[in-house]
């Protein structure tokens, strides 16, 4: 985009700004397992008890997190579907569909799971750049959700919202439907190995810089969403890219994936805040005492992040 910048969305007031995590819905309909085995398996693995309907399981959660936080904007750090049960997209724009009824611009990433569906990342991509709410472009990168998000407050850009995707979609057990099978319509655009790319880091190191460059010099203060989180070597989100982007001003990466884990760290030799999201429903494995979503506030005037 021009000056680095994909997106800019208006923030109308002049308070601090408050994004709302939401990750690892990861929404499964149990009635589309492609096997008999796998739906065993995943019976077994996944429901301590009946299942519940998706309300129960994960809207409520969702409702009421957001409600509690009353955020400007709504971010989903992936594994929003468990993929391989959503081949016809159902279960997919039904949490498009949920999210967009809160009237709050939103944005998404790609966990390990979502581009498991049938339909194909394509199709997927197409149902969230069609949603009435929800900010997203594919980007031009190794990957599908690799974009950016200025939030404009009085008239100038006052943090850099940076989305990345760090793949992983596997070809796994073929044989009972576990995983993205080979014969997905979308494989070649699906990058089946873990781990934010090259390209895409550069990427956005190289947006900083342009941003920065129109911006007289200085670096916007920012933050990345991500899926895998960045103390696990599958992230690729390695200490050279974090060293860069904390010299230009990154305040915190967010992201899931690890379902029982809800603390944050700050990333060896850096000042980067670095925090896992609280899991947002019941689906697959999940702690009942830590269900919902992660509050991130920031101050346009003075830069300053907190969790």
């Amino acid at each position: 985009g021009e000056n680095g910048v994909d997106f800019i969305m208006d923030i109308e007031h002049n308070n601090n700004i408050k994004i709302h995590q939401i990750t690892d819905t990861q929404i499964e309909n149990m009635n589309n397992t492609r096997t008999s085995q796998r739906y065993l398996e995943m019976r077994n693995a996944h429901f301590d008890t009946p299942e519940y309907s998706v309300y129960e399981q994960c809207f409520k959660y969702t409702k009421n997190s957001i409600e509690q936080t009353n955020p400007d904007i709504i971010v989903l750090t992936g594994d929003n579907i468990y993929g391989e049960t959503d081949d016809t997209g159902i279960a997919f724009q039904s949490l498009i569909d949920y999210v967009d009824s809160f009237g709050i611009p939103w944005a998404s990433v790609y966990g390990n799971h979502d581009n498991e569906s049938g339909i194909g990342v394509l199709a997927q991509n197409k149902m969230l750049i069609n949603s009435k709410y929800c900010i997203f472009r594919p980007g031009t990168v190794t990957g599908n959700c690799n974009y950016n998000i200025a939030l404009r407050q009085n008239g100038s850009i006052k943090y850099m919202l940076y989305m990345g995707d760090t793949n992983g979609t596997r070809i796994l057990r073929e044989d009972v439907g576990d995983g993205i099978l080979s014969s997905n319509v979308d494989i070649s655009h699906v990058y089946t190995a873990y781990g934010i790319q090259t390209d895409a880091k550069n990427l956005i190191i190289n947006n900083m810089d342009a941003l920065a460059t129109s911006n007289g010099g200085a670096y916007v203060p920012s933050l990345m969403f991500v899926h895998i989180q960045t103390d696990s070597s599958n992230s690729n989100i390695d200490s050279t890219f974090m060293s860069k982007a904390n010299s230009r001003n990154l305040k915190g990466v967010f992201f899931g994936h690890m379902h029982t884990r809800n603390y944050s760290y700050t990333y060896s030799g850096t000042s980067i805040y670095c925090a896992y999201g609280v899991k947002t429903g019941t689906y697959d494995e999940s702690v009942d005492s830590s269900l919902g979503g992660r509050l991130i506030t920031v101050n346009g005037s003075t830069g300053t992040m907190s969790s």
